[in-house]
């Protein structure tokens, strides 16, 4: 048997097959079930065409085509979308600051910036180490031959901009551009040939490195070198970490910020991000921005993207990133981060009075701001005058300042003040000293603070609006406790312009509100790195329906034939199209490219007045007129009015041409 589905609609069918038996021994029946699947085609898009054929800077063309659905099927839309030229995505700015050098403000960095540190000239600036967040590119089989064209094995990562050096590299030498996935353009020439070289960006590869006096190093050579960058190396020790280049001596020697104890033979240095660190309590006191404006004036759309460290941020600390329309005189901020919105009010801290374990879980009604991995922590409370002293165990800390001080809290102070990691206080005599869980390494009088949470203490999860969980537990019951995830490593921004940003004046900069840190305090800090703003430019496509009423270019209503008008374009603008047709049954055809055209220059039109006045000769192409007043119109090439006496002729050129002349 064949059995054959007639399906009219499309989707799933099921049906059965039944087979009636007169044979009682094999039963007296035979149920089969059958499935398959509904299939009705999609609509067809044929015929299709503009009118006028070869649409002009004067018209607004139709678009039609015939649309016809399959059997049992009705068409439900048809759409047209249209598009006057390719959208160019590209960056419009890029910032790693890894040329820049710390030795006098903003000082190298790949655009250029003006600075605003009220304070202190040094509020806003470069810095290396771990305020830097770009990594050195390091380029593998990499040829020069003596040009400014470099090929590698790949440009991954390259910037227009960026630094690099290497062997055959002149010191201070960038990347001028980048042609394609394996070669890039110097700005000076390579000074020699050679092939299979190992080249490093945006910082330098320091080879045959030793310690000679610390914190003096010596290498091959320091070229590429900025005083402020990052120094790193497996096997590189110092105290403390994390050096940064002091001074440069010569062509094989520099100088670094911390104690050298060991030095591998192979180190990196790295540039440098925009460090914002002390400040006051104004933005407006501690800011940088870009010196030149941002074309964005053309731009569809667009995003700027950058990373941000924050550390010991507190109270109402915190930067902002604003945009400015009209090239620096009115801002309007558009991302920013705050210890106040970035934390939570009126957590418990409920440690059960356990001053051994402690407890990781910290309850708050929300938990708005926190973000899993950043560090949390609260304001830290400064108690002046502290005595310590190394005879007593534990510690026994001697301070007329106990005001705010509970048992649980943290304990820390600026080097020389001798206090344990994870100090914490076990009693409090009110007025006259507190006491520490360990005993204090100097006998010395200092400032030291007190937080209810140990610093360093990060987020490891959250139940939302209910709790948070930290890695380090706190030690300290109380309610009413504001905390802050404000604090934390890189973490990337992104911003979306809006139409208000899209200037031809466009200019973007950073600001930060902090307080003078004095020890035991740290200074906040903020650090924003590897900025990118992107533009897109020319027009989006736009979608428009087309129609079966005869109103839009369709011929009659109802015949199947659709259309649509396109305003009109200028000359020499290439306009393509796509058409997508979905039927009843919701399938659709989408037909890219439906077809295309380039608008073409009208005609020449003369228009004379009054034509009643006026007597003609001549061949086609030419002729003469012979008006006692005469205005004329030639579309394209002008308007106009001549004044001519009854005697006048005038001797028209070449009518038809939109390039002709008019002469007497």
């Amino acid at each position: 048997m064949v059995v054959q589905f007639n399906a009219t609609t499309a989707g799933s069918k099921l049906a059965a097959l039944h087979i009636a038996s007169s044979d009682t021994s094999v039963g007296t029946a035979f149920d089969i079930t059958l499935s398959g699947v509904g299939f009705i085609a999609p609509p067809t898009v044929s015929v299709i065409g503009t009118n006028p054929s070869v649409p002009t800077n004067t018209d607004s063309p139709y678009v039609k085509a015939q649309i016809t659905p399959s059997a049992g099927a009705t068409i439900s839309q048809v759409l047209l979308t249209y598009s006057t030229g390719a959208q160019v995505t590209a960056p419009a700015i890029q910032e790693v600051f890894g040329n820049a050098s710390t030795a006098s403000g903003i000082s190298g960095s790949m655009n250029s910036w003006t600075t605003t540190g009220v304070r202190a000239v040094g509020d806003a600036r470069l810095a290396g180490g771990t305020n830097n967040h770009t990594a050195a590119i390091v380029l593998s089989n990499c040829t020069t031959n003596g040009t400014t064209t470099v090929t590698c094995t790949s440009t991954t990562g390259l910037i227009a901009g960026m630094s690099i050096s290497g062997a055959n590299i002149a010191a201070s030498t960038t990347i001028a551009s980048v042609t394609n996935s394996t070669t890039f353009v110097l700005n000076t020439a390579a000074t020699g040939s050679a092939t299979g070289l190992s080249l490093t960006a945006a910082g330098v590869s320091l080879t045959g490195c030793s310690l000679t006096t610390s914190p003096t190093i010596q290498c091959a050579s320091t070229t590429g070198l900025s005083v402020g960058m990052g120094i790193a190396g497996t096997g590189f020790t110092t105290n403390p970490p994390n050096p940064t280049v002091l001074a440069i001596t010569d062509a094989t020697h520099f100088t670094v910020s911390s104690t050298v104890t060991a030095v591998p033979s192979t180190l990196t240095a790295t540039g440098c991000a925009l460090t914002f660190s002390n400040g006051t309590s104004s933005y407006t006191d501690t800011m940088a921005a870009t010196s030149n404006a941002i074309n964005a004036g053309t731009a569809t759309a667009g995003y700027v993207e950058f990373y941000v460290q924050n550390a010991n941020l507190v109270s109402n600390n915190g930067w902002t990133f604003q945009l400015s329309p009209d090239g620096g005189t009115s801002w309007n901020t558009r991302l920013s981060e705050t210890f106040l919105t970035s934390g939570s009010t009126a957590c418990t801290l409920n440690s059960a009075n356990d001053l051994t374990n402690g407890s990781t879980t910290i309850l708050c009604s929300t938990t708005t701001g926190l973000t899993v991995g950043n560090f949390i922590q609260g304001s830290p409370l400064t108690i002046a005058s502290c005595t310590t002293s190394t005879t007593t165990n534990p510690t026994v800390v001697l301070t007329a300042n106990t005001t705010g001080l509970a048992v649980g809290m943290f304990i820390s102070g600026a080097g020389g003040a001798g206090i344990p990691v994870n100090a914490r206080i076990t009693a409090i005599n009110s007025g006259v000293s507190f006491t520490m869980n360990a005993s204090a390494t100097v006998s010395a009088t200092n400032s030291l603070l007190a937080n209810y949470i140990n610093a360093n203490t990060t987020i490891t999860s959250i139940i939302p609006n209910t709790s948070f969980v930290v890695n380090n537990a706190a030690f300290y019951s109380s309610s009413g406790v504001t905390l802050s995830s404000v604090n934390h490593g890189f973490t990337k921004f992104h911003y979306d312009l809006v139409t208000a940003d899209m200037t031809a004046n466009m200019k973007m900069r950073f600001q930060m509100s902090g307080y003078n840190g004095v020890a035991p305090n740290r200074p906040p800090a903020v650090n924003v790195d590897d900025i990118t703003v992107v533009l897109t430019t020319g027009a989006s496509p736009v979608t428009v329906t087309m129609y079966d009423d005869g109103l839009h270019g369709d011929g009659t209503a109802g015949d199947g034939v659709y259309g649509v008008q396109i305003p009109a374009q200028t000359v020499g603008t290439t306009v393509s199209y796509s058409i997508s047709a979905t039927d009843s049954n919701a399938s659709t055809t989408n037909l890219s490219p439906a077809g295309s055209y380039t608008v073409v220059a009208a005609a020449p039109v003369l228009a004379v007045t009054p034509a009643t006045t006026l007597s003609s000769a001549g061949s086609a192409g030419g002729g003469v007129f012979t008006p006692s007043n005469i205005t004329y119109t030639l579309t394209n090439n002008g308007t106009g009015t001549m004044n001519w006496t009854a005697s006048k002729t005038q001797t028209w050129l070449d009518l038809s041409s939109a390039s002709g002349t008019l002469a007497p």
